[in-house]
């Protein structure tokens, strides 16, 4: 039987699979950092410097470990599902009026990536790569988010 594809995938434009596409390239990121860390709170796997610990409140880093794995590596994999699905969820909904709350969550991750990208910096300065990574990633999400036109494709 011959299937029409819904009025709401229809609408959806390029910047919103890019958009889907960074959320999974921040995701896999996100899970195998964050996963590294917890399996070596020293950050010697993935090639960070251990006088950086001098300067940050924690021993070492496996409580920065599970806040990357669960918010940068769970989480965009999560919302990335949310927006493709149009995932219901009413409670979010209810707060959120005029988009899907994936939408609004999407906004507030980049958002995050972006504060905890400054506070890194802030912080260390600039010590490894990754600060650089996240920051382009936050800023390239939220510019897409912010897109007309993938706002449009996510009204509802």
């Amino acid at each position: 039987m011959n299937q029409s594809i819904p009025s709401s995938k229809a609408t959806r434009t390029t910047h919103f699979y890019i958009l889907l596409v960074t959320q999974l390239i921040l995701g896999i990121g996100g899970i195998q950092g964050g996963w590294r860390l917890i399996a070596d709170p020293t950050g010697g796997s993935l090639g960070i410097p251990t006088e950086i610990l001098r300067s940050l409140p924690t021993a070492n880093f496996f409580l920065p470990g599970v806040f990357i794995l669960l918010m940068f590596g769970i989480a965009p994999m999560f919302l990335a599902y949310a927006l493709w699905t149009k995932l219901p969820l009413p409670s979010a909904e209810a707060v959120v009026k005029d988009y899907p709350w994936a939408w609004a969550a999407s906004v507030g991750l980049s958002i995050l990536l972006l504060m905890w990208t400054g506070i890194l910096f802030c912080l260390l300065g600039y010590r490894i790569y990754y600060q650089l990574i996240d920051g382009l990633m936050g800023l390239v999400q939220l510019n897409l988010l912010l897109m007309p036109s993938v706002r449009k494709s996510m009204s509802r």
